[in-house]
């Protein structure tokens, strides 16, 4: 099983990021953060994540400030 975050402010993209990823049997949406601080506090709450994907763009702290962090 593949653990999946997402962090994504735009609702459009994220209902689709979600459509597409819950096709997949392997796949496992962990959490789902609207800007890069829930994005780090999330993953600070979870043990096993393998792939985040990321926005650049968001409110708060951008998605490149947060994969650092998060690193």
């Amino acid at each position: 099983m593949i653990h999946v975050g997402i962090a994504e402010d735009n609702l459009f993209a994220l209902k689709a990021i979600e459509d597409k990823l819950k096709s997949f049997e392997d796949l496992k949406i962990v959490f789902i953060a609207k800007n890069g601080e829930e994005a780090i506090a999330q993953a600070e709450k979870q043990s096993c994540i393998d792939l985040i994907l990321m926005d650049i763009n968001m409110p708060d702290i951008d998605g490149i400030t947060a994969t650092e962090i998060i690193r």
